[in-house]
């Protein structure tokens, strides 16, 4: 058992701790020591601290460099290159099916136009020979495309014979088509400038770059008629080479283009060739357009008044639009196109060439209209008078046309027995 305190004597009384020298100094060295390895760790710390957040910088440049473009691209250029996809197609589209089809139909409409005017100054047929067909295409193919052709109008052109396959072949001496006519026909209307002008005019108006393959040998073409067209159109193909470019996309196409061109308007090379060569009329040279009539119902007001207004109507044994270009008397079933002749426009006709006043059978070569084919020749009660400047002097039509047209009840040799119809016409 312990002692009460007040017990104890001044000898065991407790004192404060005094730490020898030598151990303080152990301490201290100790504690330095470990003063140095919290230093040391805490600098590798902040190297580490350092290159992670240098680390975490780079990382965030990147993602806000790259990454966020990235989504930007995504989001703004698809539509970009959608609406040049959108506008280099709507071109292409509008090229083939509207600007090349009207273009074709203007350039052949205005040459074939020109070639009647051509044929009409030169009082003949332009080609002959076995290569005829050739040389008319030939011919028409370089007025479509270039606006030019071999004009042989003497004198003041270059001498250049349009019946020779080679000079037809040598465009070094052929020359614009208004220039060889003397008037404004093919100006601006060959399908070559209109090619130009589409170029020029599709990237002022969309910025879009449009090219043709200009080669005159590169496009192909052909005209015809047939069951398709009937007599009153003329069908046309041509093969054109384009590309069209709106900024990086791009379209290449060749097409075969198609239309159809109406001939109403156009000189019939059948009067204004074959006119020239009748001596009984004074070699006087005449003019008719074609132009439609919508007359169905025959009977003698109608046949007058198709001989007044100089119309045609189609007829299955008479020439075609083409083979009047040709100069081929045949028939054509599906395309023929007969007018009737005005001896009261065209003065100089007067009855004394015997014939027909059918112009196939007028102007014609004469053997496929002769009485053993269309019978013998009338007058008509109403329509024929006999005194030189009236309507119409000495009018005469086959029995076989006479029957066509639905007059044969109108028809008479002599005398005249007057005509009945009241009024008339």
């Amino acid at each position: 058992m312990l002692a009460p305190l007040s017990t104890l004597g001044t000898s065991t009384r407790l004192q404060p701790y005094q730490p020898h020298e030598s151990t303080l100094a152990i301490n201290l060295a100790s504690n330095a020591t470990k003063m140095k390895k919290i230093l040391m760790s805490i600098a590798k710390n902040k190297k580490g601290i350092f290159f992670t957040s240098i680390a975490i910088l780079i990382s965030a440049v990147l993602i806000l460099t790259f990454g966020t473009q990235t989504g930007v691209t995504m989001k703004d250029q698809i539509p970009i290159t959608q609406a040049k996809a959108d506008a280099a197609n709507n071109q292409a589209r509008d090229i083939k099916n509207s600007y090349l089809p009207q273009s074709a139909y203007i350039a052949a409409y205005s040459a074939f136009y020109a070639m009647a005017e051509y044929m009409q100054q030169k009082g003949s047929y332009l080609f002959t020979g076995a290569d005829a067909s050739l040389k008319f295409n030939l011919t028409l193919k370089e007025m479509i495309i270039n606006g030019t052709m071999c004009c042989n109008i003497m004198p003041g052109h270059p001498p250049c014979n349009n019946d020779l396959l080679a000079d037809v072949n040598n465009p070094s001496i052929h020359e614009g088509v208004d220039t060889c006519i003397g008037k404004q026909v093919m100006s601006n209307r060959n399908l070559t400038k209109r090619l130009f002008d589409m170029e020029n005019a599709s990237f002022s108006a969309y910025r879009v770059n449009t090219s043709f393959n200009k080669d005159y040998n590169g496009m192909a073409l052909l005209f015809y008629q047939d069951n398709s067209t009937g007599p009153w159109q003329v069908g046309i193909n041509v093969t054109i080479t384009f590309s069209v470019a709106a900024g990086d996309v791009m379209i290449n196409s060749t097409e075969n283009i198609s239309t159809i061109f109406d001939i109403a308007g156009i000189p019939d090379p059948l009067y204004a060739v074959e006119s020239r060569g009748v001596a009984a009329d004074g070699n006087t040279v005449f003019t008719n357009y074609f132009n439609r009539t919508n007359m169905t119902n025959w009977n003698i007001s109608t046949f007058y008044h198709e001989i007044e207004w100089r119309l045609y109507r189609h007829h299955e044994n008479a020439s075609s639009f083409l083979n009047r270009f040709y100069g081929k008397d045949e028939r054509s079933p599906c395309c023929g196109v007969e007018s009737l002749i005005n001896p009261f426009v065209m003065s100089m006709v007067n009855g004394i060439r015997e014939r027909s006043y059918v112009d196939w059978c007028y102007y014609g070569s004469g053997n496929r209209c002769t009485p053993a084919q269309t019978g013998s020749l009338w007058n008509v009660t109403c329509v024929t008078t006999n005194s030189d400047g009236t309507q119409f002097y000495r009018f005469a039509i086959d029995s076989y046309h006479g029957s066509k047209y639905n007059i044969t009840e109108y028809l008479y040799g002599t005398p005249d027995p007057g005509c009945t119809v009241m009024p008339f016409p």
